[in-house]
């Protein structure tokens, strides 16, 4: 649809699941998909929804693109001792391998305006059921949490600037589903103190910047 809300129609029409959209910076929308699968499986296509591709064999959900367009980070669950973990392949869905694994649950993965860093959710010293804000550089090293309030899908602010470290917002579950933000401030250090964003009365998830 439009930016105002006008104008909705279907870009895929298919038997199984299609969901968690995701725009490539030269206009592709990469896309989760269970159609002709049990499980869903990264999928591509033009803005008009043609030409729909499925990229690899693997399951892998919630797509982000790097901002050069050349890989694509997925969230996969491995159903084994390490749950969900962070993938990443190249843009045409070849040389896919795990680039955060551990026995936590890592979703969520985004790239920052730079493509040298993913933030991502992460239940590494959380409560049961809980996840926290942490970055990792693009390879996957010195992974480190941002939030000590529970927080999931990250998303970076967009920037014009190559080295500059923008704001991440995401869905905070400690503030009963509430949009907040950390400054680039906070992301040079662990924040305890996120801003919050958006309180509508009720619940609020997965901003989009």
């Amino acid at each position: 649809m439009n930016a105002d809300g006008s104008h909705k129609r279907d870009l895929t029409r298919r038997s199984g699941q299609d969901h968690a959209p995701a725009w490539s910076p030269d206009g592709r929308i990469a896309f989760a998909s269970a159609h002709g699968s049990p499980l869903p499986r990264i999928w591509v296509m033009n803005t008009d929804g043609s030409h729909q591709r499925r990229l690899s064999r693997l399951s892998g959900e919630y797509p982000s693109w790097s901002p050069d367009g050349e890989k694509i980070s997925f969230e996969r669950n491995t159903f084994g001792r390490s749950g969900w973990d962070i993938w990443v392949m190249n843009a045409d869905g070849s040389r896919a391998k795990p680039l955060l694994a551990s026995q936590a649950d890592e979703q969520g993965p985004a790239w920052s305006p730079n493509g040298k860093r993913i933030a991502f959710q992460s239940d590494r010293g959380a409560a049961h059921g809980a996840h926290h804000i942490w970055t990792a550089y693009a390879n996957g090293s010195h992974a480190r949490r941002l939030t000590w309030q529970f927080g999931e899908r990250p998303v970076w602010s967009p920037s014009s600037a190559p080295f500059s470290s923008p704001p991440v917002t995401f869905t905070s579950s400690a503030a009963m589903g509430r949009i907040q933000s950390l400054s680039p401030r906070a992301l040079r250090k662990n924040s305890r103190s996120p801003t919050g964003l958006a309180d509508s009365g009720g619940g609020v998830s997965s901003p989009i910047l």
